[in-house]
């Protein structure tokens, strides 16, 4: 997740899924608030896209930093009822999420 100013209406969270295989962007959510909720819709983006017909069994893991959102019950229960293993990064270790974290960065120095 990465916040963005958006001007008069202040910051906006931009949750983003990155396939680490091919460095493509397959999920993402823009919101004016940063929720779980927002976070799970660019992790449902993300499935639909790469698995139409179900990820049961897909063997998936989903890289996260330990964000409240990517914390929660909520977004555990789900990461479970998916059947994806969730790994979390450490504390103030940006270089373990490198690829998300440069698609960041490019974003804001190139669009924002």
């Amino acid at each position: 997740m990465t916040k963005v100013w958006c001007g008069k209406d202040g910051w906006g969270y931009l949750f983003a899924v990155i396939d680490a295989y091919d460095r493509e962007i397959v999920g993402y959510s823009f919101s004016r608030f940063c929720r779980t909720e927002d976070l799970l819709n660019a992790v449902d983006m993300a499935l639909d896209y790469r698995f139409p017909n179900g990820v049961q069994g897909a063997g998936l893991t989903l890289r996260t930093d330990n964000g409240c959102q990517m914390t929660s019950r909520r977004f555990i229960e789900a990461m479970k009822a998916c059947q994806i293993n969730h790994e979390r990064t450490g504390f103030n270790n940006p270089d373990a999420d490198g690829y998300i974290e440069r698609f960041f960065r490019s974003l804001k120095e190139e669009e924002v």
